[in-house]
């Protein structure tokens, strides 16, 4: 999920963009989510609440993490 409207649809290192949090409870609906991964931090806490209490009712754990993806590997070969 992303909250740019123009990331929709798309793929970001791989991974399908497949709405922003306001289609969450849809994408709830239709995925088998499992958790709810916040992969940067600068969504402050205010912007989780609705997120929260959305995962908390549906008994969805929300995580917070800070990572990057780098390729290490092209076409089966290493990147250097």
């Amino acid at each position: 999920m992303d909250d740019d409207p123009t990331l929709v649809g798309l793929k970001i290192n791989g991974v399908s963009v497949l709405g922003s949090n306001q289609n969450l409870s849809s994408i709830i609906s239709a995925q088998k989510v499992s958790a709810i991964i916040i992969s940067t931090p600068k969504i402050s806490a205010e912007r989780l609440i609705p997120v929260a209490k959305l995962c908390s009712e549906q008994r969805i754990p929300v995580l917070r993490c800070d990572f990057q993806l780098e390729r290490l590997t092209n076409l089966g070969r290493v990147v250097h």
